[in-house]
């Protein structure tokens, strides 16, 4: 009788132990199909680290570009700045010159009447 029971706990464990062929093949297509996506989430993630990489440097690139021409930009102010002035100061010489003919023509138009 002992040896009987231990056949039957021994033929139990077996049977609850296995699984059927059908779901040991569908637990396979999924393995599969878990494997091939979590693939794809690897190759995607490093597809988008290398685009980011990509990215960060473009926007560096941008950034520098826009500190030259902000530099070039107050340049040109500044210049522009000093040629303002320096056209004002021409502008005064040109009226003082008009000033000193107008009295030229003034005093030779007085001396011929």
């Amino acid at each position: 009788m002992r040896h009987s029971v231990w056949l039957v706990i021994v033929i139990s464990i077996s049977f609850t132990g296995c699984v059927t062929k059908g779901k040991f093949r569908n637990l396979q297509t999924q393995y599969a199909d878990l494997n091939r996506d979590y693939q794809e989430c690897r190759l995607q993630s490093t597809q988008s680290g290398t685009q980011a990489m990509g990215l960060e440097a473009r926007l560096a690139e941008a950034q520098r570009n826009n500190a030259e021409l902000r530099d070039a930009l107050n340049l040109c102010m500044a210049q522009s700045s000093q040629g303002n002035v320096n056209i004002g100061k021409l502008v005064d010489e040109i009226n003082a010159s008009n000033r000193f003919i107008q009295h030229l023509v003034q005093e030779k138009t007085g001396r011929i009447h």
